[in-house]
């Protein structure tokens, strides 16, 4: 079976019908939407839906996973840390909880402070989070460590 390029949606359709194809002629048979998903899955993508919005031009999403190492900054202060926990919830957004391997200060006052070695958020496929300081900073941006 030829590879194509993940970029070529025709040629990962045409792999997909082939792929059923053959499958059907052992004696395995699925429909052509399970053939698709099999190929995302191949490609590394989670889904078929995923796999054809890259095709397409758009942004491969972030992709996270429990114990991940990941890096970003949470209102404006650099991180390191893992993920702990991960809803996936639509299509395009993602809440996670982040353990941090150092603490950070999240208040802005010098009047106090406030430690943190956990923080969570609501992030869209590109890792930045759907909730923006009141300079519209997004609160978190992650990705990959």
């Amino acid at each position: 079976m030829e590879n194509p390029s993940p970029l070529n949606i025709n040629a990962l359709k045409r792999e997909a019908f082939i792929l059923r194809t053959s499958l059907a002629e052992r004696g395995e048979r699925i429909s052509h939407s399970q053939a698709l998903e099999r190929i995302a899955v191949r490609e590394g993508y989670r889904d078929w839906n995923t796999l054809s919005a890259v095709a397409r031009g758009q942004p491969k999403p972030l992709m996270l996973k429990i114990d991940q190492a990941v890096e970003g900054r949470y209102l404006g202060h650099a991180f390191k840390g893992k993920i702990v926990g991960a809803h996936i919830f639509g299509d395009n957004h993602t809440r996670v909880s982040i353990h941090l391997d150092e603490a950070i200060d999240v208040v802005r006052f010098s009047s106090f402070s406030s430690w943190r070695k956990r923080i969570t958020g609501t992030l869209d496929r590109n890792g930045v989070s759907v909730e923006k300081c009141s300079e519209n900073i997004p609160h978190l941006v992650v990705h990959n460590a």
